[in-house]
């Protein structure tokens, strides 16, 4: 896992530097308090410094997700509760949590 994290990190430096989409600007965020010091363009929108894309937080939860999912399929093994459509119910809710959290996570950015 701290492997493919790694790379992920690095491939997620190397398409933004690839890449080089700007961070959009939000009038969404209020201006925060420090914005009466002169702090740069990034900081006053609350959207942070450097590229924008792709999002390291998103390319993360994808990689998360697989990660996970190749687990429980091929390591884990889920503690029968000694029903088994009870059994099939809660990996199947595992499963899926894990691709919504991915998901949303995607999405917000």
């Amino acid at each position: 896992m701290w492997i493919g994290q790694l790379g992920c990190e690095a491939f997620n430096w190397i398409l933004k530097k690839a890449i080089k989409q700007e961070r959009p600007t939000s009038t969404l965020f209020p201006v925060p308090y420090t914005a009466l010091i002169d702090l740069p363009s990034p900081a006053l929108h609350g959207v942070g410094g450097g590229y924008g894309f792709p999002s390291s937080h998103a390319q993360f939860m994808g990689f998360f997700a697989s990660f996970m999912l190749l687990h429980l399929y091929f390591r884990h093994r889920f503690v029968s509760c000694g029903i088994p459509l009870l059994d099939f119910i809660w990996s199947a809710f595992v499963r899926l949590a894990v691709v919504a959290l991915a998901l949303i996570v995607c999405y917000s950015r």
